[in-house]
């Protein structure tokens, strides 16, 4: 990945509002984690292994990158989905044990950096339980993905 590319993407990561005080309770809702291929491409080459989902007794999968205190291993580079929950006022992403951000950031901003981002880091990938891993191509609508997974 290009060093300017990086950079941009953590540009775009500065526009999501942060916690006022996180709990870290949030690990249960590691079980899908949409990226675009440069996202999941920064984050194994950081981690030196693959983000994928991993079987877990309290859930039936998580997030690979979750330590065994369920803290995330890749915080720093974590995806826009990653760093959006919590922040964002939809039902979807809203923390479901009352961490609030310093603003919500309304869902209209956040498809406009959703689209910022995918047509930035190419190609959606997604990691789930239903579909353990499908790659979704950037098209006129870069947030189409997101907004697939938020409305589901």
């Amino acid at each position: 990945m290009k060093r300017n590319s990086a950079n941009e993407l953590d540009r775009l990561y500065a526009l999501i509002p942060k916690m006022k005080e996180c709990k870290g309770y949030c690990q249960d809702s590691c079980t899908v984690i949409p990226a675009t291929i440069m996202e999941k491409t920064r984050i194994e080459k950081a981690a030196g292994k693959e983000l994928r989902l991993v079987p877990h007794p309290l859930w039936s999968m998580r997030c690979s990158m979750l330590t065994g205190d369920g803290r995330c291993s890749q915080h720093a580079i974590r995806p826009l989905i990653c760093r959006a929950y919590g922040a964002v006022d939809t039902p979807m992403l809203i923390c479901n044990h009352g961490c609030e951000p310093e603003r919500w950031l309304t869902l209209s901003e956040f498809e406009e950096i959703s689209d910022a981002v995918q047509r930035l880091g190419g190609e959606m990938v997604v990691q789930a339980p239903e579909y353990k891993h499908v790659a979704r191509p950037p098209n006129d609508d870069p947030a189409a993905g997101i907004r697939s997974f938020l409305d589901s």
